[in-house]
């Protein structure tokens, strides 16, 4: 490991010294060290790889973090880093490396954002691979970054934690943010990116990074310079309903007259408990799926009434 980030991994040091005895607390405790140990040998494994992928990014309009993600230099990094496509950035490397970069499209919702390497003098730049598969909330990850830009002295910095909780676009964890982290890059312990820092909430367990659904969906329209704009509240398709979280999923309170929930036959006292196949738990979640929906998709939901489960495809309306 770097000498320099071994003071960033305190807990997992700590607990590590924890000298073992025959209780049965105990004994529940040394199968707790026992995987910390199996993390810290994962991440010590493909940390190098990983260190030498993420960039410092410096540009007049901010700064931030970055990831490599392929040979010729295209790099995942936070939309706000740098707000608009077109600009000229330098890019950092840990070995100190500086070249310049173009900033290309982005999505304003998500937060998700690309930026091109322009310097040619390498064919090959050191990368790491995006996770394009599934994983499930509790699975271990781990965050680098440089909050506050490059500090020679201080280094890079690593955090372990683990990821708290998904939604199509975001993902929350408990690799605690840093001021200036934006765009910094969240692994799995195989070494593969799942996520890029985005901001920081109110508590040391609000982490929040975009997940690679944005960068996925709408890769060809980001590397050709464009800003998908559907973003925030009052944007995208109209479902016509008032809903509050319940246990089972999301509860409809009013359906309003004359919407495309009223013409499909939704009623109050309805619960959501999926939308396109992605189980609701809570009202964030079904808001943040129909925000990303556009007037004119269709959206298939997934209805308990009372005793009986419903399907129903709504054609989503005009927001008013």
């Amino acid at each position: 490991m770097h000498p320099k980030l071994i003071h960033f991994l305190p807990a997992l040091w700590a607990l590590l010294v924890v000298n073992p005895v025959d209780s049965r607390a105990d004994q529940i405790q040394n199968e707790s060290l026992r995987e910390l140990r199996e993390v810290q040998a994962k991440v010590q494994s493909g940390l190098n790889r990983s260190m030498a992928a993420t960039v410092a990014i410096h540009s007049p309009f901010g700064m931030g973090s970055g990831v490599v993600i392929d040979e010729t230099g295209l790099i995942l990094t936070a939309a706000h880093v740098y707000a608009a496509p077109g600009r000229e950035v330098d890019i950092i490397f840990q070995d100190g490396r500086k070249v310049q970069g173009k900033t290309l499209g982005l999505h304003q919702q998500s937060d998700a954002g690309l930026i091109q390497i322009a310097d040619s003098e390498e064919n090959v730049w050191p990368y790491v691979e995006v996770e394009d598969g599934s994983f499930e909330d509790g699975a271990w990850c781990f965050a680098l970054g440089h909050p506050g830009g490059v500090d020679e002295e201080r280094g890079m910095v690593l955090r372990v934690g683990r990821v708290l909780e998904k939604r199509r676009y975001k993902m929350k964890s408990s690799c605690e943010l840093l001021g200036g982290d934006s765009g910094g890059p969240l692994f799995n312990l195989a070494g593969k990116v799942i996520g890029i820092h985005s901001f920081i909430g109110g508590e040391f367990t609000d982490n929040y990074h975009v997940s690679m659904e944005p960068f996925q969906s709408h890769w060809e329209a980001m590397l050709e310079d464009k800003i998908i704009t559907r973003f925030a509240a009052g944007r995208g398709g109209f479902l016509g309903v008032a809903s509050t979280s319940h246990t089972d999923g999301v509860v409809i309170r009013r359906v309003l007259e004359g919407t495309a929930a009223e013409k499909e036959g939704i009623e109050v006292g309805d619960i959501v408990t999926s939308v396109d196949g992605q189980k609701v738990q809570e009202y964030d979640t079904f808001n943040d799926i129909l925000k990303q929906k556009g007037p004119g998709e269709k959206v298939d939901f997934t209805i308990l009434r009372e005793d009986e489960t419903l399907k129903f495809t709504v054609k989503l309306g005009e927001r008013p």
